[in-house]
């Protein structure tokens, strides 16, 4: 299982962010039982042909860009986080 590092700076694996099974642990004091290998199935990347593996990787950039603009898109649309608040009737 990847971890973040300390307070978001990246791990050993270049992995930055929030990661909730650390914050838990740190937090409350629990484990994960969480096996990444009950929900995933591991790749043997040399029974791919280059191909497969270039189509693979252009796929995933595809994904990543998606999400990126989904993000922007999302955060247009809501306003700073704040925003809500400032809407509020009584």
């Amino acid at each position: 299982m990847r971890r973040c590092g300390e307070g978001g700076q990246p791990n050993e694996d270049g992995v930055q962010g929030w990661d909730q099974f650390h914050a838990n642990e740190k937090l409350f004091g629990t484990a994960t039982t969480y096996k990444e290998e009950i929900y995933t199935s591991k790749l043997d990347r040399s029974r791919l042909t280059e191909e497969q593996i270039r189509r693979a990787e252009l796929l995933a950039k595809q994904i990543e860009k998606e999400r990126e603009g989904s993000a922007a898109v999302e955060q247009e649309a809501v306003g700073d986080d704040d925003s809500w608040a400032t809407d509020v009737h009584r």
